[in-house]
């Protein structure tokens, strides 16, 4: 057992260093150059990711006249606790909270339960194993599902959806139902963690729509 997690962590902290290598693939955010005054980068980005977004959709409807707006202003963490936004903040903290208590400890309990039910540790792996590749399909669907409806209603039904196979996962008692049931939690956790970090982000004003999302999570 204590090879298996160690082979894990080496696994995952060896593509871990090989993040740098990719990250100059990565596109800067046009917006970003513009509010660091570098008009003419935000252009480039701009003309990179409008030529790509053409080889997959075809050529882009023609832009609308421009209209100056007034110029925003940098903001910071006053603004996320300002009025009318600290509750909408605070929200989003409990929800990043528990979802983060809900997914961890979730996986983490698995093979507990599973020992409690009488299966040895090797047999409680194979099946939180089996349970944990739920997270595959689960990313699937919220790709398939996240611009096709409003993501504040998909999320609630989700969140709903997850309690209540949880609670079935929880009184289960045979192998089946176990797997079954905690295969579409790890499944739906994943559907409803995709879906929040695209949603977050929406919820917050422009100007501190990283600043928001970062603190949340």
């Amino acid at each position: 057992l204590e090879f298996r997690r160690v082979l894990f962590r080496s696994v995952w902290g060896s593509l871990g260093l090989l993040f740098p290598l990719f990250a100059s693939k990565l596109e800067e955010s046009p917006r970003w150059y513009e509010s660091t005054g570098r008009s003419a980068e935000a252009e480039a980005a701009l003309g990179r990711i409008e030529a790509r977004v053409r080889q997959e959709v075809g050529e882009l409807p023609p832009v609308p006249p421009y209209v100056p707006k007034a110029t925003s202003k940098r903001g910071g963490f006053g603004q996320l606790f300002a009025a009318g936004s600290a509750g909408r903040t605070v929200l989003f903290i409990a929800v990043w909270i528990s979802q983060t208590l809900g997914f961890y400890g979730f996986m983490s309990w698995v093979p507990t339960l599973l020992a409690e039910h009488g299966f040895s540790i090797m047999h409680a792996l194979e099946q939180s194993s089996a349970i944990s590749i739920g997270a595959v399909p689960g990313a699937w669907i919220a790709s398939q599902i996240s611009d096709r409806w409003e993501r504040k209603s998909l999320i609630t039904i989700v969140a709903l959806t997850i309690a209540t196979c949880g609670l079935i996962y929880g009184f289960s008692r045979t192998t089946p139902m176990i797997v079954t049931f905690g295969f579409a939690v790890a499944m739906l956790i994943q559907v409803f963690a995709a879906l929040l970090y695209a949603y977050t982000p929406e919820c917050f004003p422009i100007e501190v729509r990283n600043t928001g999302a970062g603190l949340s999570y």
